[in-house]
């Protein structure tokens, strides 16, 4: 223990005098070594320091390697924080403990007594998992590159950029801002404010509450399920023939949005699930022909036209990611393969096993085509694609079309950049970066709040039950708004799956959406008088706050135990405040579990 100590007294002094000096590549072999090298930094002129780990120094037989900067640690019980790019930070803490994530954005963050800074990986940036761990008391934070997950040698120099944050930016809002900076810099990534000047689709949803009509259509039966003994459900198309049953058909979908038009939910934009052949997550890639038991096309045609004489947009969830044996499409050439030659095969769900595709190959065969034929049905505005930037993306080692993860990205990114370029506008789900720099909202950024943010209370956290929260990593004190620090006003979103849906006012799940600056988003065909009420409460609880979709988010900071504030680039402070008593600020008063909102003076 006492070396550890002197350890980190002496990166304490290195660290505060020259901040990132170097870095320790640590690589474990199959053999059970660890083979450890010192990597000297770079400085350079944005004041950054860079680690490079040429590809050629990485050898045959590696597990996993390390990169450890020599001020990416800390003892439990010294003042900052380690942060991710969701937003999961803690405190140092505990004695032992590990947190590892496949990273939405690649890049982190530590506060220490000797320096704050984020650090963004530039080079092999797709492949790693990100980690936090503390051992007999030491914290480290650091991206680790695994063979198992890569399935091949690095392709490209491992690069990390260290920025050093002092002053007012030594923060996490600090590290977004830095981040988004760079975005920005980058080029690929433009203001939402700039891209809807002449943009129609955009407009329309720029301050709209989004509605997924989920589903038209659908197989019932399968999802989720395991096979009895003697049955496979890699299924025949001759196993699904009129098993597609109807949810909302086409003309009660005319219904459906003469609910909305009636209650006066006016700036609100439908995204349309299971219209395709098979319905939703049932015959995928196919889809045509329409199910006639929705209606059939010509029903599908009027629905969507009728939609947008009422002033909605009306667009579509596509699937460009999964495939079923059921379709009349399904072949294993297209179909994603694994390191030892297998199909990519992940779960059960609508069309039985469902296998993920490669989407270069895809897009050779038939995605682009598909995108032509769904415009043709006259949906229009923003394209929905299931999955996409949910993850990271997939490799394929197929040895006709091989390809790593950054060839695999940029074919996502050709089907995106031509989505929009035919509707108007692109979407998915979770913010995974490798899309975002193509993408105008996603639904929502994960399931990170799902456990431990309500805090197993009943009262306040609507979802929340008793249980939840021992299911929250114990190395995880709050999930705070970075992601949002660097894409809000670039990229709509939805904080998290434990925001969407219904969420009454005075609830955890509600104030965390105004904190994080998150629009309403509901998935339902319903459209009982019930049903209709709860959207236009949330619709209605929306409207003051809507403004602010198209504004950077500058800052979030806790400005008391339980209230924190949010403040945005046209000068707008919103106080969240989850507590049981009311709290004054700058003449207002945000109300015990309610919000405050201060628009700027002219």
């Amino acid at each position: 223990m006492k070396k550890i100590v002197l350890a980190i007294t002496m990166m304490s002094f290195l660290s505060a005098a020259f901040a990132v000096e170097n870095a320790t590549l640590n690589i474990k072999l199959k053999n059970g070594t660890v083979v450890s090298k010192i990597i000297p930094a770079q400085k350079r002129s944005d004041g950054s320091a860079r680690i490079r780990v040429p590809k050629e120094e990485i050898p045959e037989g590696f597990v996993y390697f390390d990169i450890i900067a020599d001020n990416a640690t800390a003892m439990k019980g010294e003042d900052g924080f380690w942060i991710f790019g969701r937003g999961e930070m803690g405190k140092f803490k505990l004695d032992n403990g590990k947190y590892r994530v496949y990273p939405q954005l690649p890049m982190f963050g530590m506060k220490n007594p000797r320096e704050t800074f984020m650090a963004a990986i530039t080079g092999l940036q797709w492949e790693p998992a990100l980690m936090v761990t503390a051992v007999n008391g030491m914290y480290s934070i650091f991206p680790r590159w695994e063979y198992k997950h890569m399935g091949y040698m690095p392709y490209e120099d491992i690069v990390v950029d260290y920025y050093p944050l002092t002053g007012d930016d030594a923060n996490y809002s600090g590290m977004g801002r830095k981040y988004r900076q760079l975005k920005l810099e980058s080029g690929l990534f433009k203001p939402f404010k700039e891209r809807m000047k002449n943009n129609k689709a955009l407009q329309q949803i720029a301050t709209a509450m989004p509605h997924r009509i989920e589903p038209h259509t659908a197989i019932f039966g399968y999802r989720g399920k395991k096979a009895p003994k003697g049955f496979s459900f890699d299924l025949k198309p001759s196993d699904v023939i009129d098993k597609v049953k109807p949810v909302l058909t086409f003309p009660d979908g005319k219904k459906f949005i003469d609910a909305f038009k009636a209650a006066g939910m006016t700036d609100v934009h439908f995204c349309d699930a299971g219209w395709q052949c098979g319905g939703y997550d049932g015959r995928c890639p196919q889809i045509l022909p329409i199910e006639k038991c929705a209606g059939g096309q010509k029903a599908l045609e009027e629905y969507v036209k009728y939609g947008q004489s009422l002033g909605y947009q009306m667009c579509c969830n596509a699937n460009h990611t999964d495939a079923y044996t059921c379709s009349d499409m399904w072949d294993e050439d297209y179909v994603c393969k694994k390191a030892d030659g297998s199909l990519f095969r992940v779960t059960t769900l609508n069309g039985g096993w469902m296998y993920y595709i490669c989407i270069e190959r895809s897009w050779q065969l038939f995605i682009k085509d598909q995108i032509d034929q769904t415009r043709k049905l006259g949906y229009e505005g923003i394209y929905y694609i299931d999955v996409f930037s949910a993850r990271p993306p997939d490799q394929c080692f197929d040895p006709r079309h091989k390809l790593n993860r950054k060839e695999q990205a940029a074919a996502q990114n050709k089907v995106l950049s031509y989505a929009r370029k035919v509707f108007g506008g692109a979407a998915s789900e979770c913010g995974f970066e490798h899309c975002l720099h193509n993408l105008d909202y996603v639904n929502y950024l994960g399931r990170t709040m799902l456990y431990g943010e309500g805090q197993g209370d009943r009262k306040f956290g609507f979802n929340a039950g008793p249980n939840d929260k021992p299911h929250y990593n114990p190395m995880i004190d709050r999930v705070a708004p970075l992601w949002e620090i660097v894409f809000h006003g670039i990229v709509l979103s939805n904080p998290d799956k434990f925001t969407q849906g219904y969420r009454p006012k005075g609830s955890t799940n509600h104030l965390r959406l105004i904190e994080f600056g998150g629009r309403p988003m509901f998935y339902s065909s319903s459209y009982t008088d019930a049903a209709i009420a709860r959207y236009k409460e949330m619709y209605d609880a929306f409207q003051p706050l809507k403004y602010l979709q198209v504004e950077f988010m500058e800052e979030n900071k806790e400005l008391a135990p339980g209230v924190y504030l949010t403040r945005y680039s046209d000068g707008s402070e919103v106080v969240t405040n989850y507590t049981t008593a009311d709290y004054s600020y700058k003449g207002g008063v945000a109300k015990a579990r309610d919000y405050l909102l201060l628009k700027p003076t002219k």
